[in-house]
């Protein structure tokens, strides 16, 4: 997203945290050397000039740390900027709080899906957020997550244009080391194909890249 501006809604990690993750990503340093403060001489000058560079980009990622938003919130976090955002991120679907009772907590799911697909439209701004598994999907062995094993998914594949499931190859994996495999599909995909696809992730520096991609 370089030379986009960005708003991002970070319902459940704390800002620094935040923070201090984009920069591990960027400069290709683990997070805990950050997290720790046990960077070298020579890593805490990387991270020092991307703090600098953080400071003078000419777009906003602007972090918004709000535990349990609503719909309001983050319309008039949206209605605050002077210059309307290229993308905004929920992080996550479940968090942001619903007001009204229901008896099912998937209808509760439904109506705060509908009211971020109601900013995306109202905005003509791409809106991407997340959300859990549910109990058959913990317990399912197949590579790939299926769209029934999201909470609330049904209604969440009426309200979303576009919607990815992704799993871990083998989660065991992570015991030995942070890099693993994700395996993607698509549930839904309004103007295109819905194929499988697998990236590889690196935990440790919060990276992700394609399988067939060699020079990351």
């Amino acid at each position: 997203m370089s030379g986009k501006n960005i708003l991002f809604f970070s319902c459940e990690m704390p800002l620094n945290e935040c923070v201090k993750r984009f920069i591990s990503r960027h400069i290709n340093i683990e997070y805990k050397k950050i997290d720790s403060s046990t960077l070298t001489k020579e890593e805490k000058a990387l991270y020092d000039q991307e703090v600098e560079n953080l400071r003078s980009y000419p777009n906003y990622f602007k972090i918004v740390d709000e535990n349990l938003p609503d719909i309001f919130f983050i319309e008039s976090e949206i209605n605050k900027l002077e210059k309307k955002p290229d993308l905004i991120v929920v992080d996550y679907l479940t968090l942001v709080k619903n007001f009204k009772t229901y008896k099912n907590k998937w209808e509760s799911i439904e109506d705060v899906a509908l009211g971020l697909r109601n900013i995306s439209r109202n905005y003509n701004v791409p809106l991407l957020t997340a959300a859990q598994i549910n109990r058959d999907g913990l317990g399912s062995k197949s590579s790939f997550y299926k769209s029934h094993h999201l909470s609330g998914s049904i209604s969440l594949l009426q309200h979303c244009d576009v919607m990815v499931g992704t799993r871990i190859d083998d989660p065991d994996s992570l015991k030995a080391a942070p890099i693993c495999v994700l395996n993607c599909v698509f549930f839904k995909n309004r103007n295109g194909d819905t194929p499988s696809f697998s990236l590889c992730a690196d935990f440790s520096k919060f990276l992700i890249w394609e399988v067939n991609d060699v020079t990351v």
